[in-house]
């Protein structure tokens, strides 16, 4: 799957629903099977969450090398401990305004099939 794909993928599954239909229907899974774990995180008013399995980790802003001729949506790319990264700016990437990095800001690692994207 490209990023591409994925991102649209990803942007499709958050943006229907509301945040609390979203949570509600999470929270009502996770009762009922005893197995969901999610990270919550904040973009903009809206609460999202992701599947703690699908997290590697999640760390301080670092270094962001930009790359020409990218989305506008990628920020760049890091390296974490010698593997090359891409990060996506997912307030971008939804059309969101514009947030400030702050000092809570923070790059989720993940696993999506068989890529790794922060």
């Amino acid at each position: 799957m490209k990023y591409n794909d994925l991102f649209n993928h990803l942007h499709d599954k958050l943006s229907h629903g509301t945040c609390d239909h979203t949570l509600k229907h999470a929270k009502a899974f996770a009762e009922a099977s005893g197995s969901l774990q999610l990270v919550s995180f904040r973009l903009g008013e809206e609460e999202y969450g992701i599947e703690i399995t699908k997290i590697r980790e999640i760390i301080l802003i670092t270094e962001i090398t930009r790359v020409p001729q990218t989305p506008h949506y990628v920020k760049g790319l890091i390296n974490l401990r010698s593997t090359v990264i891409p990060v996506i700016d997912l307030r971008t990437r939804f059309a969101l305004p514009a947030g400030e990095m702050t000092d809570e800001s923070r790059i989720m690692v993940l696993h999506v099939g068989t890529k790794t994207i922060g």
